[in-house]
């Protein structure tokens, strides 16, 4: 019986997955199943029958999800009859277990709930990785981790990270139900979100959108559009079942906290070489093989930056960033390489003091939007639209492409590789030109 089940649901999903491949070719293809691109082209937008998914195994594993979801839904009734939103919720639990920089992102909607609700205390439940863009925010009063498998990029076996989330997941779920929490928002629009656990932890109140699965498990759940919106204008129609319209949410944007730097805690500061005439941030490094942009480009870049008499501050972590700016910053006359010697805090530190901070899409360029730093972002043709650094003085540049926005990559990845660095560096100074006509 199981030998058969398991034929028949390989034979589904190789349906699934000819049928995804013919889409391009056919324009009235199921209009409910696929969406149109955002800015009106050819390409298909990212859902297929409101799963922003493409594998097919993956896809038929959300369907089947999702009949369970409602079976657990119509087993327990009580976890979800009790969808009414009090007046002031005290307790708001906040869920989003991307990295760095969508977390960044996500912070824009602190603000908007603390301004609705002063007296609510709010928690953030995130992946370890992303820990520090919260530690220490003044709007944030609990901080729980789940590192899930699919989202880990640590250097281990699949089992060694399905374990590690089953017990980061456990002990995640004793907390959260210690805190008892009255709403729960899920901001994440894709597989994997964490729905089940603020299900399992009978939050009375649970917001989220239905394209990443689990949508049975929520008491609000919204269905997800590509409208050609900004993720963070997406994390701010969650907030409308609580009563806080988008237009009031525009007006608070991404946050990090003040410097704690002389607060006693144990940070790293940035060495004395850093000097105090005004540096430009190189940020390379990312976490997505699909966004880096070619090594002798930045080698061109820093040269040509350098040059003109700017000096060069070099950030990053871990040992591929290290690899990587070593090898420009050695290039780049007068520079300061401090990859791998700042801690987050320093991090932010340098970013906030810096005239201008250049990378590709990674949390250096979302933290310059956040602490109120111009940035130059060089980003992939995906979904430009959706997770290009918040705010007037970021910039995005990429290479005009007619596929773009593709929700996918390609091994060509022209949106990127082909931005120039006479183009960037073109930009840089125009950025510099401007905040010198803001400041003085």
């Amino acid at each position: 019986m199981a030998v058969v089940v398991m034929i028949n649901m390989r034979k589904r999903a190789e349906a699934y997955r000819g049928d995804w491949a013919t889409r391009d070719a056919d324009a009235k293809h199921d209009r409910n199943a696929i969406t149109a691109a955002p800015d009106g082209g050819s390409n298909p937008g990212p859902l297929w029958n409101g799963y922003y998914v493409r594998n097919p195994l993956l896809y038929l594993f959300l369907r089947i999800s999702d009949a369970f979801a409602r079976m657990l839904a119509a087993i327990r009734p009580d976890r979800d009859g009790r969808g009414a939103i009090t007046p002031s919720p005290a307790r708001i639990l906040i869920i989003n277990p991307a990295h760095l920089g969508d977390v960044i992102l996500a912070t824009a909607i602190l603000a908007p709930i603390k301004a609705r609700f002063p007296a609510a205390r709010i928690g953030f439940l995130t992946g370890s990785w992303s820990r520090p863009a919260l530690e220490g925010h003044p709007m944030v009063d609990w901080l729980h981790s789940v590192d899930h498998w699919k989202l880990s990029r640590a250097a281990a076996s699949p089992i060694h990270k399905f374990l590690h989330y089953r017990r980061t997941r456990s002990r995640a779920l004793k907390e959260i139900r210690a805190t008892g929490y009255d709403v729960a928002i899920d901001l994440y629009f894709f597989y994997p979100n964490l729905i089940p656990i603020a299900w399992r932890a009978n939050i009375p109140v649970r917001i989220g959108y239905t394209s990443g699965g689990y949508a049975p498990l929520l008491t609000h759940a919204v269905e997800w559009r590509d409208s050609g919106a900004h993720v963070v204008d997406h994390c701010r129609a969650l907030l409308e079942p609580l009563g806080i319209t988008r237009e009031f949410a525009a007006s608070y944007g991404p946050s990090l906290p003040e410097s704690r730097i002389g607060d006693g805690s144990d940070h790293v500061v940035a060495p004395d070489g850093i000097g105090t005439d005004g540096y430009v941030v190189i940020h390379p490094g990312t976490g997505a093989d699909h966004k880096n942009w070619p090594i002798e480009k930045w080698r061109a870049l820093a040269r040509g930056l350098a040059g003109e008499g700017i000096r060069i501050v070099f950030t990053g972590t871990g040992a591929a960033e290290t690899a990587l700016t070593d090898s420009i910053a050695i290039e780049t006359r007068d520079s300061v390489n401090l990859c791998g010697r700042l801690d987050w805090p320093s991090f932010v530190e340098v970013v906030r003091s810096a005239r201008l901070v250049i990378g590709v899409d990674s949390a250096g360029v979302h933290a310059a939007s956040a602490v109120g730093t111009r940035s130059i972002s060089i980003v992939a043709g995906l979904s430009p639209h959706l997770f290009r650094p918040y705010g007037k003085k970021a910039r995005v540049l990429m290479a005009p492409v007619a596929c773009s926005p593709c929700y996918r990559g390609c091994a060509a990845m022209a949106c990127v590789r082909d931005v120039t660095p006479e183009s960037v560096r073109a930009a840089a100074l125009e950025q510099l030109d401007a905040a010198r006509a803001v400041n003085g």
